[in-house]
C-alpha cells in the first residue's frame, strides 16, 4: 500500500511588478499552510503543479520527511527582454514530485508539451514550459512504480461557458496523445 496526492499549489506571483496578477493566489503564507497540511497528511508521493515562486515555502515543512525532484525555477521577470516580451516563454514547468525518504527515485525526466494554446489569453498557457514529469521509483516494499505529474493547458470558466475553449481542448487532446 502507498498513498499519492496531487495538488495545484497556485504558486504564481500575486503581483508582477506592481500589477496584481494573481490576487487570489496562495502567496507566502498560503504556501506555508499548504506545506504544513501536506506534511501532516504524510502521503508517500506528492505531485505538485504551479510550484513557481514559493518553492522554499512549499518545501519548508516537507524537508525532514521528504526528498524531492527537479525544480526548474520561478517566473523571473528580471530575465525578460521587454522589447521582445511577445516572444517570452519562461523555462519553468512548475512541476515537482516529493516522496517520503524511505522510497527511492530511480529516474526523473521533464518533458515539455509540443502544443499549447493561448499566449496572452486563455490562461496564458504559452508563457510557461508546461509539460509532464516521468518518475520511476522503488517503494520501500521493493515495488517499482512509474509516476506522472502533469500540468496541462488550462481554460477559463467563461470560455467554457461561451464555447470559446476549442483551442484549449485541442491542446489538451494533443497533450494526452503526447503522453
Amino acid at each position: 500500500d502507498f498513498t499519492v496526492a496531487t495538488l495545484n499549489v497556485d504558486g504564481l506571483p500575486t503581483n508582477i511588478l506592481i500589477i496584481p496578477s494573481n490576487p487570489d493566489g496562495t502567496g507566502d503564507e498560503g504556501t506555508l499552510a499548504v506545506s504544513r497540511y501536506l506534511e501532516q497528511k504524510g502521503y508517500d508521493i506528492l505531485g505538485v503543479q504551479e510550484d513557481f515562486n514559493y518553492d522554499d515555502q512549499l518545501r519548508s515543512a516537507l524537508q525532514n520527511e521528504y526528498d524531492y525532484g527537479l525544480w526548474q525555477g520561478d517566473i523571473d521577470l528580471g530575465d525578460v527582454n521587454w522589447l521582445k516580451f511577445w516572444d517570452t516563454k519562461f523555462e519553468t514547468d512548475g512541476l515537482r514530485v516529493f516522496w517520503r525518504k524511505q522510497h527511492q527515485l530511480e529516474h526523473e525526466k521533464a518533458i515539455p508539451w509540443t502544443d499549447s494554446y493561448g499566449k496572452f489569453d486563455h490562461c496564458w498557457d504559452g508563457m510557461v514550459t508546461k509539460g509532464f514529469r516521468h518518475c520511476e521509483m522503488t517503494l520501500s516494499s521493493g515495488l517499482r512504480i512509474v509516476v506522472y505529474d502533469m500540468h496541462m493547458d488550462a481554460s477559463e470558466e467563461s470560455d467554457e461557458e461561451n464555447g470559446d475553449d476549442g483551442g484549449d481542448k485541442e491542446a489538451r487532446c494533443s497533450q494526452w496523445h503526447q503522453l
